[in-house]
């Protein structure tokens, strides 16, 4: 299907879709140009032809508006394109071929169709123009035929447009195909000359192959001495390394004996020298030793290892035996914290109540006159010891009294008759005042809430802050005191 579009000057040219829209990219015509539809027999704008109307939006990307302002520049032409051209434009799609690409001449349209038909055409146009020249002088005689005599004298304008432009074509062509033609002529000769040249190509290609051929039969040869070459190789390589590690083998049974006889010799004087060192080592030894238990007894209380420890077990005393004992008894599982126990001459009570056992234990071992000994120490910083004193909190400005009932360097446990649980919260700053009595001065120290108890025994886990060394000084040596009575009263 093609359509007649107007160009510039009057000209008027069928046209495919494709054309038409090669033509709007190229600017040469406009979205809202008329084009002639031969099948309607009208004149219609690019945009509103149903059939293509699509591609045009597509191309364009929005689709035009009829009331546009721009539109209004362009009029609707008010004549018929002469029938052989509609006629023309109604024909069948000419096929077209493309050059093969097997270096023959290329194949070019032939346009003597074209001419013939653009001749026969000048010629139709031709007498059509002859047709209304003499339409016109007839009707110049009727005065009432004026306006069909203006729109025949603009057809016959058009027509020789037409006819010059035509004709102007019909030279270009001949010019284009005189020219094609020697351009056909020089393609074929440069053709000829690529087809020799590829002749002679492939010649050397099948003398570049035989060569390659004889080259890889070479190649196989010498692979085939190579692998024999390294099979003898590998043949010596593996007898030289037989002698190797035999020679290697003599020298190092050699170098043996060399050293057992040097090794002989010095091993009197070496002796000697080994048990001197042995020696200075046990003394030095030893020193650290009393050293370490020199530190350790004067950061600790050293719990009594005799044995003078009893259980019950299934209704039965055991006994005696070493705290040393008890403490394996509690690794193995034998005994645990709720087990009834005491120490001779002591009342009965659960593990829990003594203080050996409430406490973290440091154990050492150590040699006497040949003997291994086992020491036990619980660290001074560490010991908590049963206290019941009446002491006082301050937090704010609020004052509370209570009963301290145990009491370490670290901090003490203040039992209360009932919690203020508005002032009274975990991590908040106390003033604990115990005074002078059991304690051998009077204690003010700043310390933090860090458990509270609502249960008996209720009252409030405290933390010490900024203790001084002589208010640590006074709870050690009650401590001290508590230890060295305990002791006593075991005994």
């Amino acid at each position: 299907m093609k359509w007649i579009a107007r160009w510039p000057g009057k000209i008027l040219k069928p046209h495919d879709a494709q054309e038409l829209l090669q033509l709007l990219g190229a600017g040469a015509i406009n979205i809202f140009d008329y084009v002639f539809d031969p099948h309607s027999k009208a004149w219609t704008r690019i945009f509103e032809i149903n059939d293509i109307a699509d591609q045009f939006e597509t191309a364009i990307g929005f689709r035009p508006n009829a009331n546009a302002p721009e539109a209004s520049a362009f009029s609707k032409p008010d004549f018929y394109p002469p029938t052989l051209l509609i006629q023309h434009a109604m024909s069948s799609e000419r096929d077209f071929e493309g050059m093969n690409l097997n270096f023959e001449a290329p194949v070019y349209e032939d346009n003597s169709a074209e001419l013939e038909f653009q001749k026969t055409l000048v010629v139709d146009l031709q007498n059509q123009n002859h047709e209304l020249n003499q339409r016109i002088t007839e009707m110049q005689e009727d005065s009432t035929a004026s306006d069909e005599i203006a729109q025949l004298q603009r057809e016959i304008d058009y027509l020789k447009a037409e006819v010059q432009n035509f004709e102007d074509q019909i030279q270009n062509h001949s010019m284009e195909k005189t020219l094609l033609n020697n351009r056909i002529g020089e393609l074929e000769d440069g053709n000829k000359q690529l087809n020799q040249a590829l002749v002679a190509k492939d010649l050397k290609l099948e003398e570049y192959l035989k060569e390659n051929e004889k080259i890889v039969l070479e190649f196989k040869k010498l692979g085939q001495n190579n692998q024999a070459m390294k099979d003898r190789l590998a043949e010596v390589a593996n007898k030289v390394d037989r002698e190797r590690k035999t020679s290697a083998t003599l020298k190092q049974n050699i170098l043996k004996l060399n050293e057992g006889l040097v090794l002989l010799k010095r091993k009197g004087e070496r002796d000697k020298s080994v048990i001197q060192d042995l020696e200075r080592y046990k003394k030095i030894h030893d020193a650290k030793e009393e050293q370490e238990i020199n530190r350790l007894i004067g950061d600790s209380f050293e719990v009594d290892n005799s044995v003078v420890w009893w259980i019950k077990h299934d209704g039965e005393d055991k006994g005696p035996y070493s705290y040393g004992d008890m403490r394996a008894f509690m690794k193995y599982g034998k005994i645990n914290m709720s087990t009834t126990s005491k120490k001779t001459g002591g009342e009965w009570m659960k593990l829990e109540g003594h203080f050996e056992f409430k406490n973290d234990v440091l154990s050492k071992e150590e040699f006497r006159d040949g003997k291994k000994i086992q020491r036990f120490f619980i660290k001074r910083g560490d010991f908590r010891a049963p206290f019941y004193d009446l002491a006082q909190l301050e937090i704010g400005a609020n004052s509370f009294k209570g009963y301290c009932s145990s009491l370490s360097v670290g901090g003490c446990f203040i039992e209360l008759s009932k919690l203020d649980k508005v002032r009274m919260e975990k991590d908040g700053k106390v003033l604990v005042k115990i005074k002078a009595g059991t304690l051998s001065e009077e204690l003010n120290i700043r310390a933090v809430i860090r458990n509270i108890s609502d249960k008996r025994p209720r009252g409030l886990g405290l933390q010490f802050e900024h203790i001084t060394e002589a208010q640590k000084d006074v709870i050690i040596n009650f401590v001290k005191q508590y230890v060295a009575s305990s002791s006593k009263k075991a005994a």
